[in-house]
């Protein structure tokens, strides 16, 4: 088996699973992938059905059917009207996209969502993704604005700390 493409929720798997299954393609997915979940609850942790901390569903076919399966997954994305995600689309990239949504949830959970949204903006970027500006400069603003907050609150509190009193 070989991944021909990865899913950005499950609905979208389950369509194209279906639609390679109508034309005599076999193809398989995890029925609810463990790498998008965070426990072993039946929570899936994605917002709005996209995935932050991974890349979704990943959908496998037989190496004798990856041309066919990958010009079916084409056309039906073509036919719903989606972005395959390619920058001469104008599609927003899944990096980026994440990238997005970490600056929003780093205000929650700064070191842990900065690090990873910077790491997603370096990938975003060293892959030429299409930039959406606005989006781009907000989220820099708001990665750059929790990052200054939670070090002034840390360097608050180690302050207090009779070691580190002498060193602020």
């Amino acid at each position: 088996m070989i991944t021909v493409f990865k899913a950005n929720s499950i609905i979208e798997r389950n369509a194209i699973l279906h639609e390679l299954r109508e034309h005599g393609t076999e193809a398989f997915s995890g029925e609810r992938d463990i790498s998008r979940k965070v426990a072993s609850s039946t929570v899936d942790m994605a917002f709005e059905g996209v995935s932050i901390l991974f890349d979704g569903f990943a959908i496998q076919v037989n190496e004798k059917d990856k041309e066919s399966s990958e010009q079916l997954i084409k056309e039906l994305l073509a036919r719903v009207n989606l972005n395959v995600a390619h920058p001469e689309d104008g599609a927003m990239s899944r990096h980026l996209r994440k990238f997005y949504y970490c600056s929003i949830f780093s205000i929650t959970i700064p070191v842990a969502f900065n690090i990873y949204g910077f790491y997603q903006m370096y990938l975003g970027l060293k892959n030429r993704e299409p930039v959406r500006w606005g989006f781009f400069i907000f989220s820099l603003v708001i990665m750059l604005s929790s990052s200054v907050l939670w070090i002034l609150v840390l360097i608050g509190y180690l302050s207090k700390l009779p070691f580190f009193s002498s060193a602020f």
